[in-house]
């Protein structure tokens, strides 16, 4: 137990250290582009065989390509919409058939981050509307390993923290003095340009530009004003209105496949 306190009380401080450090350097204007590797849930229908039937040649991964920009000590993170790629008709009749049985839940759009303030703005969509959500940022109990590697020539120290049952390991680089990263990992001595879970990569930067000729960086301002704590409260209020919804729909009968036309 020393042992482990001794390591994490050494872990922090050599991070704290660092990100002192970083905030005495220049800050680099410039833009990194991230692919997710996300996967497709068509189990709501897996006991339909007709269903299953349909799925079975249909992709079952997916990728989303976001941006990172950032200028001075404001970083903006969003999906590349230029990027999204149309999937097929089958696919798409998939996905609303999926999708239909499944309860609403949040969509975050951008991540702003003013580092100079530590503070974080999150603009969500829920149920079609849109949602800012602000919040201060608090240090991650991040643990930095003696693993290394390289991404986009970039050389990366790895550290990891626990996300329930999964290991997350975050790959930075202090040769891109920046305490930011893609969606919501943060607070480490340097750009965050990978993370993966378990072991398994799922966010990875595919191209990075270190250019100041990049556009400043703006606040999101499309949407209502809202605590985390009130939303997460209109979350729990909504979804138990669409539960309730669908089970007085339930006794018509109608079950999971797909109907005759469709494919």
């Amino acid at each position: 137990m020393k042992n482990l306190l001794k390591t994490t009380l050494v872990t922090t401080i050599l991070i704290t250290a660092l990100n002192s450090s970083l905030m005495s350097q220049e800050v680099t204007a410039g833009k990194v582009v991230f692919e997710r590797m996300a996967a497709y849930d068509f189990d709501v229908y897996k006991d339909n065989p007709s269903w299953e039937k349909y799925i079975k040649d249909l992709p079952k991964e997916y990728r989303i390509s976001y941006t990172l920009t950032f200028n001075g000590e404001s970083v903006l993170f969003q999906e590349d919409s230029h990027q999204k790629e149309q999937p097929s008709k089958k696919l798409q009749n998939a996905l609303l058939k999926a999708n239909y049985a499944k309860t609403p839940k949040p969509e975050v759009k951008q991540i702003f981050y003013d580092l100079s303030r530590q503070e974080r703005t999150e603009q969500v969509e829920f149920m079609t509307r849109n949602f800012l959500l602000s919040s201060e940022l608090t240090p991650v109990p991040w643990k930095l390993t003696p693993k290394r590697k390289k991404v986009l020539g970039y050389v990366c120290l790895g550290a990891e923290i626990k996300e329930g049952d999964d290991t997350i390991t975050a790959w930075f680089s202090s040769e891109i003095p920046l305490s930011a990263g893609p969606e919501s990992y943060y607070g480490l001595p340097g750009l965050i340009l990978a993370v993966d879970r378990n072991d398994n990569t799922f966010i990875l930067a595919t191209e990075i530009d270190l250019s100041a000729s990049v556009n400043p960086v703006s606040k999101p301002n499309k949407g209502r004003q809202m605590t985390q704590v009130k939303f997460e409260q209109l979350v729990m209020e909504k979804t138990e209105e669409f539960k309730n919804a669908a089970k007085a729909k339930k006794g018509d009968g109608s079950k999971g496949g797909i109907k005759k036309g469709q494919e």
